[in-house]
């Protein structure tokens, strides 16, 4: 695998936290696209998941909380840069790694990969969707959840998500806004044609693949599109 060695503009970003990882072949495979080019972001305890996947992070960065305190030494002396923050503060780790995230990167779109955000603690796998969201609500990046039990895609608005899935499988499409305007699925079970989403609603709940490759789009809001594996 290519990995950034600067926090110059990249094709993706890559955001590893403390959560539950899952299948490493798996993540591995998926993150070894020849395309791919990545500026690693290590989210406090992500540091370990990176050692896992043998990638060495760019930025290294939270209060520490999560990280063993003897792993610290190799974590500070193995990344490009470490940023140190009080555990007593407004905003959570992966909030902050975000804000470093987008920042040097295309307007137009870059990926924005994450890896350990679900999972584990629900109180913190609820507050990272919340995080996630409400970027996605603002840029035109593509934000997705490598995580250990589903795949998660986020929408903005305008935008269009094409998959390849195998027929059979389970596809939910939720609104994460308050609103998605002009919902239109196709290659699911239930199609959408301009459909509208509110939240809380559990609408769009467990929909199937009926062809190996769905697309979904709005035209407006946040949504995401969660594919749980072995469904």
């Amino acid at each position: 695998m290519r990995v950034s060695r600067s926090l110059a503009r990249t094709k993706a970003v890559l955001v590893i936290g403390a959560g539950e990882l899952g299948s490493l072949p798996r993540l591995r495979k998926m993150l070894a696209l020849p395309s791919k080019r990545y500026r690693v972001i290590a989210v406090d305890g992500g540091w370990l998941a990176c050692r896992k996947l043998g990638l060495k992070p760019d930025l290294l960065l939270g209060d520490f909380d999560s990280l063993p305190q003897k792993f610290h030494h190799q974590a500070m002396t193995s990344a490009r840069a470490v940023l140190r923050f009080p555990i007593d503060k407004d905003e959570s780790d992966l909030s902050l790694a975000l804000k470093y995230a987008i920042q040097g990167q295309d307007p137009s779109g870059s990926e924005m990969i994450f890896l350990g955000v679900t999972g584990g603690r629900e109180d913190h796998h609820q507050a990272a969707l919340f995080e996630i969201t409400r970027y996605a609500s603002q840029c035109e990046h593509q934000f997705k959840i490598f995580g250990a039990h589903s795949d998660w895609f986020f929408l903005g608005r305008k935008a269009k998500l094409a998959l390849r899935l195998s027929r059979g499988q389970t596809v939910s499409v939720f609104a994460m806004g308050s609103v998605v305007r002009g919902l239109q699925t196709r290659g699911l079970k239930w199609e959408g044609d301009r459909v509208k989403l509110l939240r809380p609603s559990s609408r769009g709940l467990s929909n199937l693949a009926v062809s190996e490759r769905v697309t979904v789009s709005i035209e407006s809001g946040c949504a995401a599109v969660v594919v749980p594996h072995n469904v």
